[in-house]
């Protein structure tokens, strides 16, 4: 009995997996460097055309108005615009995930710019506004 090791069909089939395990590599690598070098406001655009027809340019309204409302949110909370990105993404999956509901990175945003804007006394983090935005959402 023949070891399918030995075979000269599993080497070559070996060998072209291989190939294509470097080839595919090789393209997520020089992807996702790309994507590191972009700013927050585009990545939350990109994940919000995702869900919509249409091509992100560099300069598509809707990163200026995710940039506008991350930078508002940061000035009242004190969070990274980093962290305001992390939290909005979170939300919007749990919303998905868990109550069936898609929304939109800026939807989530412009409805949390609106509670701080709603009392100017307001001092929380971020992860607070975000939660009381994701139950609002959720029911």
């Amino acid at each position: 009995m023949k070891r399918f090791s030995s075979s000269p069909l599993a080497f070559i089939f070996l060998l072209w997996m291989a190939f294509v395990l470097a080839c595919a590599s090789g393209n997520s690598n020089n992807s996702s460097e790309s994507e590191k070098d972009k700013p927050v406001e585009y990545k939350l655009a990109f994940i919000d055309s995702l869900k919509e027809p249409g091509y992100l340019h560099d300069d598509d309204v809707r990163i200026n108005r995710i940039r506008f409302l991350l930078n508002s949110i940061s000035e009242r909370t004190g969070d990274s615009k980093e962290t305001i990105a992390d939290w909005t993404v979170r939300s919007t999956q749990v919303l998905h995930n868990e109550y069936g509901r898609d929304v939109k990175n800026v939807e989530f945003l412009e409805q949390c710019k609106n509670f701080l804007d709603a009392d100017p006394k307001i001092k929380l983090k971020f992860e607070q506004i975000a939660t009381m935005i994701t139950m609002t959402y959720a029911h």
